[in-house]
């Protein structure tokens, strides 16, 4: 699957406002020292850009919708992803072309290798050793995917009781990664059974 033009070139807007945030902090601090001129102009400058990247992003967002409602393929595959929980609309618009119904994927670890939540091994004699997750894959829908991880344990009390029993032997950082992981296998088996994802099924589909 390849990601939508559109969808691409909103998944930077957010990015850029936030360093816009990042680079207003501290100007805005020393303005309520005092007025210089030029720090006024500046901040002037930061403020337009970023009314103006909320603009865009809203413009981008009808622009994919109007997309998604022509498609009745992209439209019945938004509505499964957006099932599960932490997935709204603007994860959804993403994942559903970037992964589409993931049926393309022959085994689940094919389809963990594809979004980049492998995790990494070091052999040493006989044994195995998992690591971190592996630099491979697609960096951006790595990212998605631990966020929506993050929400999704606020939203479902199967992952929030799998999440909490994996931080305690591993951590928080492999915990929210194990939860993406199986988040993806859960959305691949409704993808293939054709049906919504429905969170008392959480302890049984793996």
């Amino acid at each position: 699957m390849q990601c939508s033009p559109l969808v691409a070139v909103r998944a930077g807007f957010p990015r850029r406002r936030n360093q816009l945030r990042k680079q207003s902090r501290p100007l805005a601090a020393e303005l309520l020292k005092n007025y210089p001129a030029p720090l006024v102009r500046v901040l002037t400058y930061f403020c337009d850009q970023w009314l103006e990247l909320t603009q865009q992003i809203k413009k981008l967002d009808g622009e994919i919708q109007q997309e998604t409602m022509a498609s009745e393929r992209l439209n019945r595959l938004e509505m499964l992803y957006r099932s599960a929980p932490g997935i709204g609309r603007v994860s959804s618009n993403e994942l559903c072309r970037e992964l589409g119904d993931l049926k393309q994927f022959s085994h689940i670890k094919k389809a963990y290798s594809f979004v980049g939540l492998t995790p990494s091994e070091f052999s040493s004699g006989e044994s195995i050793r998992r690591g971190h997750i592996s630099q491979a894959g697609r960096p951006r829908l790595r990212h998605v995917l631990i966020e929506i991880a993050w929400r999704s344990i606020k939203r479902d009390p199967g992952l929030h009781e799998k999440f909490k029993e994996l931080a305690v032997r591993r951590g928080k950082k492999r915990a929210i990664v194990a939860i993406a992981r199986v988040l993806v296998g859960r959305l691949r088996a409704c993808c293939l059974a054709q049906e919504s994802y429905r969170t008392e099924r959480s302890k049984t589909v793996v």
